[in-house]
């Protein structure tokens, strides 16, 4: 029978737990009191109500979870909290993106500096055999023909074209194999006037502009 009560008793929580220590109290010393004036009882009711309280937030006080503090950012000497710190997170976490697009369209713009330079190369190098063979062939009909002025006019044109092709291409070897162009240009715009002085000590020979564009392709 107690034990059902010590049962209900705890199920009330702290204030009934003080009541069954009323009650085992009085059970057991078997304390006798004067029968209460029926208006006292009220009194006594609320003081008892009182009591229990006062216990209860006692209780509670002491067995009350600890608090955390506060969210809190630093700012040099300056400690933020609250909706300070919060608004110092979101301009932390605004400037990060901001530096993270930065370096994602640097590096997009790397990656189509490369794939610009690439295209550069492959039209370099068509732009250049393309040369080689036209000049290879008028070179082959003069053996057996006559001299062609439109033809030369038109290889001049041609490796002028070429050289300004390359000068997009951003290599050492292009560069020295944009000034042969530019050379072999001035040669077959006047092929009589021409003066191996004129090309500086560069040899301006066929092969040597194949062996440039070799160059090209190994410094992709």
């Amino acid at each position: 029978m107690e034990s059902r009560l010590f049962k209900i008793f705890l199920s009330l929580g702290v204030p009934g737990l003080a009541l069954g220590i009323f009650y085992m109290l009085f059970k057991t010393f078997n304390w006798s009191f004067p029968i209460v004036p029926t208006n006292w009882v009220g009194p006594i009711i609320i003081l008892f109500m009182l009591l229990t309280s006062g216990i209860v937030f006692y209780a509670l006080t002491l067995w009350k979870p600890r608090q955390r503090k506060a969210f809190s950012v630093g700012t040099g000497d300056a400690i933020l909290s609250g909706p300070a710190a919060l608004e110092r997170v979101l301009e932390q976490i605004g400037f990060f993106l901001e530096q993270h697009s930065a370096t994602l369209a640097s590096q997009e713009s790397q990656a189509n500096n490369l794939s610009e330079q690439k295209s550069y190369v492959d039209a370099g190098k068509t732009a250049v055999q393309r040369a080689v063979n036209h000049t290879r062939h008028y070179i082959a009909g003069r053996r057996v023909g006559d001299r062609d002025r439109k033809i030369e006019r038109e290889l001049s044109d041609e490796w002028l074209e070429v050289g300004e092709r390359l000068r997009k291409i951003d290599c050492f070897a292009a560069e020295n194999l944009h000034m042969i162009c530019f050379l072999k240009a001035r040669f077959w715009s006047d092929t009589d006037g021409w003066n191996d002085s004129y090309a500086g000590g560069r040899n301006i020979s066929l092969e040597m502009v194949l062996r440039h564009v070799d160059r090209i392709t190994t410094e992709e």
